[in-house]
């Protein structure tokens, strides 16, 4: 009998709209660190990859984006629970603080040099990217990107 308990439960919530935010299913997020640059990638760096093929197309799609090559420097791949935040340290100048939100709603904070220098909130379906950009400080006409997306 206490089985049939949860069916009046779970109507009250859905009909709340609670069910989306309450059972949302957890989101596994693939966090890109990329270079773009005029210059071929430095020999003597292992730790910096050629970027691969389907995302660079779509970044040189970006107009803003004007680098003949994009590297990435680091990748990481988290599981952020709904209604939970996650950190990651990207380099020794970028931290990505990431917040599930519900559903596909996602927010996204940037860290450069200890300073919060961008917040983003933005549904971030499969398949969608989500890209921060800005200028590398020590190497002119160089940026960095920082590419979201699911995984």
């Amino acid at each position: 009998m206490r089985g049939w308990l949860w069916l009046p439960i779970c109507v009250v919530l859905w009909s709340l709209g609670w069910s989306s935010s309450l059972l949302a299913a957890d989101m596994k997020l693939r966090v890109q660190l990329i270079w773009g640059t005029d210059y071929d990638k430095p020999a003597d760096n292992r730790k910096i990859k050629d970027l691969d093929a389907k995302l660079k197309e779509k970044i040189k799609n970006v107009k803003l984006f004007r680098w003949k090559n994009y590297f990435e420097v680091d990748r990481e791949v988290l599981t952020v629970k709904n209604r939970e935040s996650k950190l990651t340290s990207m380099s020794h100048k970028c931290v990505i603080e990431l917040k599930h939100l519900g559903d596909t709603n996602l927010e996204v904070r940037l860290y450069g040099e200890g300073k919060l220098v961008q917040t983003v909130r933005q549904q971030l379906p499969p398949g969608e990217i989500l890209l921060l950009a800005g200028d590398d400080k020590e190497k002119f006409n160089d940026g960095w990107i920082v590419a979201v997306s699911q995984e």
